[in-house]
Order: C-alpha cells, then structure tokens, then sequence
C-alpha cells in the first residue's frame, strides 16, 4: 500500500507539471501577422457554400517580424475557447480595431473556425467583413491579437436602427404569457409580412432584411435567428449548395424544427420585373403569409410538396408534432396575437371568416375572388389581414374594409370601380392602408398596382377607471388604474384628487405613461379621484370615481392578568387589547415598582399583544400597555398586580 501511494503522488506531481505553464523568458521568436479571408464562409457576406479549406498558416503575403519579447511557453496547457469566444464577441460588437486573445491560449489552427463561428452566430454583427488579420509567435503558434475587417459604409447609425428595430418589433409582437410556439409564428408572421425578396440579389444580412425590408434568403434567415434569440428562443441558420437556399431550424420545447421563412413570402411570377421595393406587387402580396414551412420536420420539408434537399445541421428535426393537424398550415395570412387572444383569417365555404382563438367566428362574409371577364372563380381567399389601433383591415375582391374589434363595428374604406383588376391584398404600414390590385392572384403583369387609401381614425378617445376599493380606511392603499381606449393608442395619464370637504384639487401624477397609481387614504370624508388621458394627437378626456374614506373612532383598549395576586416567582400572562383607532396596531408594555416608583419596559412597540411576566419581589406593581395605531396615536391604560 505505501508503495503504491508513493507512485500515486508522483504521478500528482508529474500532472500538475505537465498542466501547468511555465513562466515566460526573453528570447528572440518571430511575431507572424498572417492576412485571412473567410468572406466564402461567412454568412454575412452572402456565401452559402460550406467552409472551404483550411488555410496554410503561412498564406502569401503574410509579414513576419523578428523581435525579441517575452515570450509566454506552456506544456500541455488547455485554450480557453470559450473565453476567446467572448473576447471576440465583445470586440466586434464594439468594433474594436485590435482584439488581444494572447490569454486563452489559442492556436492559429483554431482561430479560423473560431472567428466563423462568433460572426455567424450572431446576426447583429452584419457590418464585419471577411477579411482579417491576426498575429501570433511562430514556435508555438499561440495567437496574440486579431485585427477583424469592418465595412467601412456601416455607419454607428445603422448599427442603432438594427438595434431599435429589434427592440420595436418584439415589442409589438410579443407580450407576456405567449408560449415559444406563439412567440415563433408571431415573429416569422412580422418578417414575411415586412420583409420582401431582393430580386437584385444585392442584400443578404440582418439589418437589410429589418430595417431596409428587403433580402434574399439568407437575410430571412439571419433576422428570423437574431428575433428568436432575442426572446429565448434557440435558432440555427442551415444552407444547401444543392438549392442555393438558406433557412432555420429553431428549438421549440425541446424538439427542433425547420422553419423557411423565405418560402412562405413567395416571389410573384413574372418575365420581366422591375422597380423592386418593399411591398412592390412583384415581391409578393401585401398583407399574405403562408405557413406552409413553419415547424415542418426532416420528412416533411424533404418530401415532394417542400422539396428542400442538400441541408447539413447539427441538429435533428424528427417531431411530427405540427406536420399533421397544424392549424395555421392552411392560412395564407398572418395569424395575431392581441391581448392573450389569437386572431385570423381562414377560407370558409365560399366566404372568409375572421377567427377568434381557433374557435370563434367573429365575422363571416361571403365573398369568391373571381375571374377577370368570366364567370369562374379562383379557390381559396386572396386577402391581407393586419391590425393597427383597435382595427382589423382586409380585402374582398373588390372592397378594402376593416372591422373594430372592440364593437365588431364594420366600414368599408375602398370600393374597386375598374372590373378588369382584383383586390389582392392589403396591409397597414405607417398609417396608411396598402392595396394591391391585379389581373391575376399570382402573376405579376405591367397593369398590376399598388396605391394606399387613409386608415380609418373615427375611433373616440376613451378611459375607463378603476379603483380596488370604493371604501377605505385611512391609511390604506388604494390602487387606481385607468385604461385607454381609441384615439390612437399612445396614451398619456394624468391622476388628480378633489377632496370635497374644501373643494380643492391637488395632482397626484402628471401626465405619464404609467396607468397605475397607488394613493394612501388620508382624512375622513368623499375624495373625487379623476384620470385626465392625451394620446398621441393630443386630444384629451376625462373620467373620475368615488371613494368615501371611513371615519375613525377614537383608539382605546384595556390590559388583562392571568392572575392579579400572585407569588414571588409566579408566571403572569398579559394580554392587551386595542378597539378603534385606524387598525395595525403595536404594542409597548412596560411596569413601575411603587417601593421605587420607577418604570421598567418589558416589550417596545411591536405587534405582540401578549406577553408573559415574572413576579419579583413583593409589593405592589402597575402594569402598562401603550397601544399605538397606524397613524400613530396612542392610548395608555394599566393594571395593579400584588406580589406576596
């Protein structure tokens, strides 16, 4: 046994030799500054290839320097790739012209598929290019420092509007309670509807999909990652050389799907096009998003219908949860979740139906897009669907109309006069109405247009407001919440309170976005609390509430003994008693010995009405309570203990 704890300790030792690096010494080494190009291999300079070969370390043109430094050596030491990771990650993000990573270890067989993998993994990195540089020692191979490559056309101010418009997208369309499967439908809904193909093949990158609203697919597909990211949601982007097409597949409880955002916002077929905008009739249909690829798995986006082929992923999508009975397979608009409620449009029987919650049918009309100068009809529902301020706008063949959905209340904004066009779509974007009329459902013609008409504003500014008690006590806390309604749904609120015995107002909030407020009640008698609400146009209305505030009666009490004679040593309980006052009451008892006629506290003021006490030495004691409210008056009384 000693022999072989003998051996064990000096293989311990040999270990924490080999594990541990050795300090650095001066000597001469050569600093290589290698140049690198991974544009092929990067997402965000359009590649969609898989990563060519790895490099010589030593590429042409590469510079190699001979200085004398100091030179760090390590034996077996391990490279901290996950902290070289974060390095990089932080340095791009702040466009750091150098990023130092002598201290994780790396070596220049690693840093290629290092630096990939940080730029690819994070979509909002769209303005690094696929060139660097990097420097490392040439014995060991250690890299020192990183030089990335940076378009110079990507302004500060580009990588803000990237990141207010993700911040603004998430907040119009996810709220709190929505499952992962609500969040990813509501997020690939917004980037079908917003986002339209480039025909010109010249934008591919996050920020073009987002804010310029116009990508191939790899532009989906990276802004698709970046919006999931940003809620929780894990997302890959895959790419097939065999397609030229990229996609996600994204992780939704637990299981791995593939979502092709680009394939649901398909290209309107034509020869020629030209003019191609967001929202242009050749880039799609406003106000149109199928589901057709939405969380599909391996078999299904491979089989005859998907025809997508050629993909390699780290992950496998094998859940057939959503290939069989998905709901929203069969829409061809946008499904909207509003105020823990799920709207949208589906075909019925020769008439459109908007759909509350799967089940509700909050309207149906009867409507069948027909064919231009014949009798015929074309299956299925050619409209837009999109919400904006309390409406719903979507089109007939020949009307645009919206529906309020607090009331159901119906208008028709748009009426179509030239029969040899359709309505084909509709879409609410920065306060106007979008409509796109054509000869044909799905074929672009030179005749085919796209003009807006007004937004409906005839909603009335309203406030309703609530308190959570009509009666109080003073001293509580009442909660007063008002809610907006119409108007244009960016509200401002204003609290004021008239106390009605002298018949003045004071302010309790001025005008904020905050709805809620909390007031303590003070003195007796009826307040008027009112809530003055603006919205964004500046009109204003008023409403206010009641609430009586109680008298309160005069604090008193009384102070009991277990026993009122007792012996030296004797254990008496007291046990104080408070009535009236405004309630949430603390308690102090204290005891004066009349041999002495000095006080002695027994408890400071706490919530315990009940203690117990020691009987002392004989003679006559007086026991006090002092009982105080929560409005801090206070009333005395004692008691007259005899000790023998």
């Amino acid at each position: 046994m000693k022999k072989r704890y003998t051996g064990l300790a000096a293989a311990a030792v040999l270990l924490l030799v080999l594990i541990t690096p050795m300090m650095t010494r001066a000597e001469t080494v050569q600093l290589v500054t290698a140049k690198a190009d991974v544009s092929s291999a990067l997402y965000q300079e359009g590649g969609l290839g898989s990563l060519p070969e790895e490099a010589s370390s030593h590429p042409e043109g590469e510079t190699i320097t001979t200085v004398e430094v100091e030179a760090p050596h390590f034996l077996a030491a391990e490279a901290d790739v996950e902290g070289a990771r974060a390095a990089i990650l932080e340095g791009l993000k702040n466009r750091q012209s150098v990023i130092d990573l002598l201290d994780y270890n790396i070596t220049t067989s690693m840093i290629r598929d290092l630096y990939i993998g940080v730029v690819n993994d994070h979509p909002e990195l769209f303005y690094v290019t696929g060139g660097y540089t990097y420097s490392y020692y040439s014995g060991s191979g250690i890299v020192v420092s990183i030089t990335p490559g940076y378009l110079s056309s990507a302004e500060e101010a580009q990588v803000n509007a990237l990141n207010q418009k993700v911040r603004e997208i998430i907040a119009s369309c996810i709220t709190a309670g929505m499952t992962e499967e609500e969040k990813a439908l509501a997020l690939h809904d917004y980037l079908v509807l917003h986002c339209s193909y480039d025909l010109s093949y010249s934008r591919y990158n996050a920020y073009n999909a987002l804010v310029e609203e116009l990508s191939v697919c790899q532009g989906y597909a990276l802004a698709y990652k970046l919006l999931l990211t940003q809620v929780g949601i894990d997302a890959v982007m895959v790419s097939s050389n065999e397609m030229n097409h990229a996609w996600n597949l994204i992780k939704v409880d637990d299981a791995w799907y593939h979502v092709d955002a680009t394939w649901d916002d398909p290209v309107r077929s034509s020869a020629t096009l030209s003019d191609v905008t967001p929202l242009h009739p050749a880039t799609g249909t406003p106000g149109y998003a199928r589901h057709t690829y939405f969380l599909v798995s391996d078999t299904v986006i491979a089989d005859s219908e998907h025809n997508h082929s050629g993909w390699s992923a780290e992950y496998t999508c094998n859940s057939t949860k959503y290939d069989a009975d998905a709901y929203w397979t069969s829409l061809k608009t946008p499904v909207l979740f509003l105020n823990g409620n799920k709207y949208y449009l589906r075909e019925g029987s020769g008439s459109l139906q908007l759909v509350k919650n799967d089940s509700e049918i909050l309207l149906e009309e009867t409507c069948r897009w027909t064919v231009v100068n014949s009798a015929s009809f074309y299956r299925g529902i050619f409209s837009g669907f999109s919400y904006a301020d309390g409406l719903f706008y979507y089109n007939t063949g020949t009307e645009v109309k919206s529906y309020r959905l607090s009331d159901g209340e119906g208008k028709t904004l748009y009426t179509l006069t030239d029969d040899s066009c359709r309505i084909y779509g509709t879409m609410v974007k920065d306060q106007k109405v979008y409509v796109m009329t054509g000869k044909l459902p799905s074929t672009y013609q030179d005749t085919d247009a796209l003009f807006t008409v007004p937004v409906v504003k005839e909603v009335a500014l309203g406030v309703a407001l609530t308190a959570s008690q009509s009666t109080a006590d003073p001293g509580d806390l009442v909660t007063i919440t008002a809610t907006g309604n119409g108007g244009d749904g960016k509200y401002q609120y204003k609290f004021i309170i008239n106390d009605t015995a002298n018949d003045k107002w004071y302010k309790l909030q001025d005008y904020s976005s905050n709805n809620t407020i909390q007031w303590t009640a003070t003195t007796a008698g009826t307040k008027r609390i009112m809530v003055d609400i603006k919205d964004g146009t500046g009109k204003t209305v008023g409403k206010n509430i009641s609430i009586v505030v109680n008298g309160i009666p005069e604090l008193n009490g009384k102070l009991t003994a277990s026993a009122y004679e007792v012996n030296s040593g004797d254990i008496v309980t007291l046990t104080a008693t408070a009535m009236g006052g405004s309630g949430k009451y603390n308690y102090k008892f204290i005891i004066n010995d009349k041999t002495d006629d000095k006080w002695y506290r027994l408890q400071d003021f706490g919530t315990n009405s009940v203690i117990t006490w020691t009987a002392t030495t004989p003679g006559t004691k007086r026991l006090m309570v002092d009982i105080m409210d929560s409005q801090g008056r206070k009333f005395g009384t004692n008691i007259t203990i005899i000790v023998k």
